[in-house]
């Protein structure tokens, strides 16, 4: 009942992630055709930073790259294409997208904005409008200690090691990322998130696959109809985790010392490891009758990090080299824009 449970759950979180990438994506069964015409402009800038500036960074339909660098200054090149079978339209397309940038204050900002006075210009013949699209690719050079933000929606945001403070979204899209020494928080939905380390911050991820190599300082996650795995060493403090409708995997170290405490409600908790976490109303299972809430608690070593895990309609799995299975099934591919 419970596999039925879940496969139905991913099922309703495919779909809705393919009915949200339809909107720019094809799908590859289709074999639908490249436009015909593409029209593509370029854009640079460049401002000064001091230490205490900040940036912000905000996309829709294409990829963001950032790289670190030496100089006090900020550098975004940007690749604008407007795709379409009619000249004229995929012209159109490109001439209503614009870089924003400016500095207020002490943040230096960089957005994709739309003018939308053409955009109805021609709905009434839908022809006009078949097989159009638009790609806007960020190529960024910043230095790695400066606070980001950064957004990015239907595409790839790639991110190095970063030491600043950093507030991250990926909506529709795949996160990269190397070691995050001070993020704020990190958020994922309906893609995918292949962090290298997390020093501490909030991490939230729905309707995703996601993967962070190594979990360090205080965590607080947020997990959501999504399949998540977390590697866990003697350098994590806490992890607090909350989570619903999803399959977690906590890959943890043979010589983690720390503390457990899981409660699972409507779900399961399978323990690969050789740690005494046990289940602690199991002697009550025959009392009164069916228990949908089961709490476990136990210690590994000397119980240094504390892990505790409050899970709804999810599966907790813990062990040492976990593989995730990985399900091609909920996972969209929105960096394609045609």
């Amino acid at each position: 009942m419970k596999k039925t449970l879940f496969s139905r759950l991913f099922l309703l979180v495919a779909l809705m992630a393919s009915v949200a990438a339809t909107a720019q994506d094809k799908d590859d069964h289709k074999n639908e055709k490249e436009p015909k015409f593409k029209k593509t402009k370029s854009y640079s800038k460049s401002y000064n930073l001091g230490s205490g500036d900040k940036i912000s960074l905000a996309n829709q339909f294409g990829e963001m790259k950032l790289n670190t660098w030496d100089k006090n200054e900020i550098k975004v090149d940007v690749t604008i294409t407007g795709k379409s079978d009619i000249e004229q339209q995929a012209q159109e397309i490109l001439d209503r997208i614009s870089i924003s940038d400016g500095k207020t204050g002490s943040t230096v900002s960089f957005e994709t904005k739309f003018n939308d006075d053409k955009k109805n210009q021609h709905t009434n013949d839908k022809e006009e409008h078949h097989n159009e699209g638009m790609q806007i690719d960020y190529v960024v050079y910043l230095p790695a200690g400066n606070a980001l933000t950064v957004q990015n929606q239907f595409g790839k945001l790639i991110i190095p090691d970063y030491r600043g403070e950093a507030d991250i979204t990926c909506k529709f899209g795949s996160l990269t990322t190397g070691k995050l020494s001070n993020p704020k928080e990190v958020d994922v939905e309906f893609g995918e998130a292949n962090i290298g380390q997390l020093d501490g911050g909030k991490l939230s991820i729905k309707f995703s696959e996601g993967t962070v190599n190594k979990l360090s300082g205080n965590v607080k996650t947020n997990l959501e109809f999504s399949q998540v795995k977390l590697t866990i060493d003697n350098d994590l403090k806490s992890l607090d985790l909350s989570n619903s409708y999803s399959t977690i995997y906590l890959d943890v170290e043979k010589n983690l010392s720390a503390a457990y405490e899981i409660t699972s409600s409507h779900g399961e908790f399978t323990n690969k490891t050789s740690f005494a976490i046990k289940d602690d109303g199991k002697d009550d299972d025959n009392r009164y009758g069916p228990r949908f809430t089961r709490k476990y608690s136990g210690t590994s070593g000397s119980g240094t990090s504390k892990l505790k895990v409050n899970s709804s309609f999810g599966e907790i799995i813990i062990g040492h080299d976990l593989k995730m299975e990985k399900s091609d099934k909920h996972r969209s591919k929105p960096e394609k824009t045609t």
